[in-house]
């Protein structure tokens, strides 16, 4: 993480937009990893 508060306050807020135009696109909860197990839904 970035020491300076504002750089690091700017980062995090582009990763959350990012995060939720990629959330309005698709949904990634079926996404596996290969390598990974699957996680049982309920």
């Amino acid at each position: 993480m970035a020491k300076e508060n504002k750089l690091r306050r700017n980062r995090l807020a582009l990763l959350q937009a990012i995060s939720k135009v990629l959330l309005q696109i698709a949904d990634y909860s079926q996404v596996v990893v290969e390598g990974e197990k699957p996680v049982a839904r309920k």
